[in-house]
C-alpha cells in the first residue's frame, strides 16, 4: 500500500492492493490538509473534521509489502503502525483545533482515538505516543522506558531515593507530586470523592472505584449466579467448579483453592498461636479472627438490618445478615443442585462429594471433615466438660448436647409417648424411651 497525492486536484489518496490484507482500507483528506487514515472498519480518526475519502485499485498481480509515509517516506509494516506515526510526528496535519467546552478561552486538542482532550498540542502529542507503543526515553540503569520525559525523570528518584515534594505539616516526602497531594488528604480530612450508592466517602479516586464495586459487584461467574467485587475472588470461586487446588502446604499434603487459604492453614502446623487479644486470654492463628473478636469487647453494633431489630458489629455480619430476609443461595455446589447461604456452608457440604477428611485425631485412627468435628472428638479424649448447664449441675462436651438439656428446663410443647406420661424434648430421648419399654437395646 502507498499513499500517493493526486496532482490534479490535491486530493489524498490511498493505493489499495484488494488481494493483501490492508483490503478495504482508506485514507481521507483534502486541500485543508485535514488528512487520516481509516481503518477497515470504517472508523475515521479524522472524521470529525468533514473529510472526503477517495480508494482507487492496484493492478492485478502487484504486490505491497508495507505502507509508506507520503510526507518523510518512512515505512511500517502495518497500516495502524504508519498511522500512529503520522499523529506522532507529522500532526500539523491533524490539528482539528476546537472550542474548549469549559468556558475558558483557547483552543483544545481532542485524541480522536480515545476522546481526551488535551489543552496544548504538545500534551496531545506526547499522549499519541501511549497509543503508538512508543517510548523514547529509556532508563540508563534499568528496562523502564515511558513516553515523556518528565516520567523519566520521576522514575529516576527511585534509583536516587529522592523524594523532593515535602508536606508542610509534617516530615512526609514523595517522590512525586500526586503522592504529596494524596497525602495532604490527611492532615485536611478532605474526602472529595463521595459514592453515588451510599454515603461512604474517600480520600482518592482508586478508593472510590475499588468501593463501588462492592455494590455493583461487575466480576460474574459464567456457570452460576455468584458475583463480586474483585477479579481475583471470582477466579478463586471458579475453582470450586473446576476443582482446582494449585495451592499445597509446604508441611503437609493438603491442597487450596487460593493462597490465602493456604496461609490460614499454616498457621496449624505452628506451636504457637501469633495473634493474641489484649484484654482477654483469647488467641488466633489468624489477624482478621482477633479483629472480628476485638469486637466482643466493644459491645459496639453499628450495622443495623433495615428489615428486622438485628444489629452487627461488621458489614460482613448485616450482609450475611440481609441473605436470610432475601433468602438469597448464591453459593452453588459445582457437583449438584445444593445451593447455600453462606461460602462457609458450600465448603462443608463439598467434602461430601470429595470424601476429604483431612482432620485427623493424633489418639485414635477418627478423621473429620472439618476442624470443628476433629476439636469436639478430641474433648472426648480429654475427658473434659466445658459446656454446663445454667439451671443445674449437668455437664457435656458437646455444645449441642447442652442445648439439647436445656430444653428440659424451658421446655414448652413436650414429645409425650403415647406409652406412659414420660415426656422428651428432643426426638431422639424419646426414642431411647421407648425402646427402655419394649426391652430392647437400641
Amino acid at each position: 500500500m502507498d499513499i500517493r497525492e493526486n496532482q490534479a486536484d490535491g486530493e489524498r489518496i490511498a493505493v489499495v492492493n484488494r488481494e493483501s490484507d490492508y483490503s478495504g482500507v482508506k485514507t481521507v483528506g483534502g486541500d485543508n490538509h485535514e488528512r487520516d487514515t481509516v481503518d477497515r472498519d470504517g472508523e475515521a480518526i479524522g472524521e470529525d473534521y468533514g473529510v472526503r475519502i477517495k480508494t482507487v485499485s492496484v493492478e492485478e498481480g502487484a504486490k505491497v509489502d508495507c505502507v509508506s509515509c507520503h510526507h518523510c517516506g518512512e515505512k511500517r509494516g502495518t497500516l495502524k503502525e504508519l498511522k500512529y506515526h503520522i499523529y506522532g510526528d507529522h500532526l500539523s496535519l491533524f490539528e482539528g483545533p476546537r472550542k474548549r467546552k469549559d468556558g475558558h478561552k483557547g483552543k483544545a486538542h481532542k485524541c480522536t482515538i480515545c476522546g481526551k482532550v488535551l489543552k496544548y498540542k504538545r500534551n496531545l502529542v506526547l499522549h499519541l505516543r501511549n497509543h503508538a507503543g512508543e517510548r523514547p526515553f529509556k532508563c540508563e540503569l534499568c528496562e523502564y522506558s515511558c513516553a515523556k520525559k518528565s516520567s523519566l525523570k520521576y522514575h529516576m528518584y527511585k534509583h536516587t531515593g529522592e523524594k523532593p515534594f515535602k508536606c508542610e505539616e509534617c516530615s512526609y516526602q514523595a517522590s512525586y507530586k500526586s503522592h504529596l497531594q494524596k497525602h495532604m488528604y490527611k492532615h485536611s480530612g478532605e474526602r472529595p470523592f463521595e459514592c453515588p450508592y451510599c454515603d461512604r466517602r474517600v480520600s482518592e479516586q482508586s478508593q472510590l472505584v475499588l468501593h463501588i464495586q462492592t455494590h455493583t459487584r461487575p466480576f460474574k461467574c459464567q456457570l452460576c449466579d455468584y458475583r463480586t467485587a474483585q477479579d481475583s475472588s471470582l477466579q478463586v470461586h471458579i475453582r470450586t467448579h473446576t476443582g482446582e487446588r494449585p495451592f499445597k502446604c509446604e508441611f503437609c499434603e493438603k491442597t487450596f483453592i487460593s493462597q490465602l487459604s493456604m496461609r490460614r492453614h499454616a498457621w496449624v502446623h505452628m506451636p504457637d498461636k501469633p495473634f493474641k487479644c489484649a484484654q482477654c486470654p483469647y488467641a488466633t492463628l489468624d489477624k482478621m479472627s482477633l479483629k472480628y473478636h476485638t469486637v466482643v469487647h466493644t459491645k459496639e453494633r453499628p450495622y443495623q438490618c433495615s428489615l428486622c431489630e438485628f444489629s452487627f458489629p461488621l458489614m460482613s455480619g448485616l450482609n450475611r445478615h440481609l441473605k436470610t430476609h432475601t433468602r438469597e443461595k448464591p453459593y452453588q455446589c459445582g457437583q449438584c443442585q445444593f445451593r447455600f447461604l453462606h461460602r462457609s456452608d458450600l465448603k462443608r457440604h463439598i467434602s461430601v462429594h470429595t470424601g476429604e477428611r483431612p482432620y485427623k485425631c493424633n489418639l485414635c485412627d477418627f478423621s473429620a471433615a472439618q476442624k470443628s468435628g476433629l476439636k469436639a472428638h478430641v474433648v472426648l479424649h480429654a475427658g473434659d466438660k466445658p459446656f454446663k448447664c445454667k439451671y443445674c449441675q449437668y455437664r457435656t462436651s458437646r455444645i449441642t448436647s447442652l442445648k439439647a438439656h436445656q430444653k428440659v428446663h424451658t421446655i414448652e410443647n413436650p414429645i409425650i409417648s403415647s406409652q406412659s406420661e414420660y415426656q422428651a424434648e428432643v426426638k431422639l430421648r424419646l426414642k431411647m424411651h421407648l425402646y427402655k419399654l419394649r426391652g430392647k437395646k437400641p
